[in-house]
């Protein structure tokens, strides 16, 4: 298996984004519709198989710097300067998963955009009971939070990393330090 991954550039490729999304989040998990982005502040990524270019697999990076309520909401804590990126919109089409599509679209995602933007931190909502053991935490170095939040993802734990500067590769602190550590079970519906 033969996969590229392109960033949406255009309305086309966002459509094609969008309809994955359409089935994994409405046809699959029976949500209403897919959570809603701004474009301006936000990056998708769409992987295809080739070379037919068969769309599998979507994620999305927004820029969550300054949204302070969002991370407050969340339980996340960062220094004022900080650059913030969020990981969503993560959508592979069920035949295609266990074949690695989420992990190279997050690489990518980091690679493309989070890297050469130079985010300092970033973060994602994950399935609270495979968090802690996940490609994420054990292959991207992302850290569980404590906290279990009821989203509309169902029950879910932030997950957040510091990212590593280009210069040198150093890392800004530990991922543990944004997250604050509270109250086990907190309902955002």
């Amino acid at each position: 298996m033969r996969l590229s991954i392109e960033l949406v550039t255009d309305s086309n490729g966002g459509a094609t984004a969008a309809e994955v999304c359409r089935l994994v989040f409405e046809r699959e998990l029976g949500m209403n519709r897919a959570p809603a982005v701004d474009p301006l502040r936000s990056h998708t990524f769409l992987a295809r198989l080739q070379p037919n270019e068969k769309p599998v697999g979507t994620l999305t990076v927004l820029d969550t710097t300054g949204e302070d309520g969002l991370h407050r909401k969340y339980g996340l804590s960062f220094p004022e300067s900080a650059k913030v990126a969020r990981y969503t919109r993560l959508a592979v089409l069920p035949p295609y998963r266990g074949m690695g599509i989420s992990l190279r679209l997050m690489y990518e995602a980091r690679r493309r955009f989070v890297l050469p933007e130079r985010f300092e931190h970033s973060w994602l909502l994950f399935d609270a009971e495979r968090a802690a053991l996940s490609t994420l935490s054990m292959l991207l170095d992302f850290t569980a939070g404590d906290m279990v939040f009821l989203t509309e993802w169902g029950r879910t734990r932030v997950m957040v990393k510091s990212e590593a500067r280009r210069a040198g590769e150093i890392r800004l602190g530990s991922p543990t330090s944004v997250i604050r550590r509270k109250i086990p079970l907190v309902n955002q519906s």
